[in-house]
């Protein structure tokens, strides 16, 4: 929004490039090319996250871009500045607090994905992807509650993110702030 309309441009096939691989085998490779680790596991789910959120965002500004308000401040002679800080950023705040607060799940289901395929955290770091990976060995022996609790764990963790995100929304849906 107010952008040059080449880098806007440039973003956008950025973004459907991103959009259009699996998350999965996107984490997968950026692991793989970072090598792993915690700062592995951080870099790939930012990186296969953001699309998603830069989309709505922009969808969002453009919106403030076509409102009467936005038109009045400029010809009032209001410069880039004085719109982005006084009316992009309280309109935007919104999205992407909510917008961060939703990929929290994806990202401990991803993270938890890469530990138990192997890409992800070293054998000595706790995750609980690590947790059922070496959990999977012993179901054969009748140990069914090595896999049961730390599944319950994850699923857990993320479904409580996602009640803290949509208990957020709906505070911010409530106010009259977006």
């Amino acid at each position: 929004a107010r952008i040059h309309p080449r880098l806007d441009l440039l973003m956008r096939l950025i973004t459907d490039a991103m959009l259009a691989m699996p998350h999965l085998l996107l984490l997968i490779l950026i692991c793989f090319t970072l090598g792993g680790g915690k700062s592995g596991v951080i870099a790939a789910v930012a990186l296969t996250h953001w699309p998603r959120l830069a989309l709505i965002l922009r969808a969002d500004a453009e919106r403030v871009a076509q409102s009467d308000y936005l038109t009045l401040t400029y010809r009032l002679g209001h410069g880039h500045l004085y719109c982005w800080r006084y009316h992009y950023f309280p309109a935007l705040l919104p999205q992407w607090l909510t917008g961060t607060l939703l990929m929290f799940p994806h990202a401990v289901l991803h993270s938890a994905a890469l530990s138990f395929l192997g890409f992800g955290l070293a054998p000595h770091e706790p995750s609980l992807g690590l947790l059922l990976a070496d959990a999977l060995r012993f179901i054969s022996h009748g140990n069914w509650w090595l896999v049961l609790f730390p599944g319950l764990m994850l699923f857990t963790l993320v479904m409580l993110f996602d009640q803290f995100a949509r208990a957020i929304q709906r505070l911010w849906l409530r106010s009259d702030v977006c």
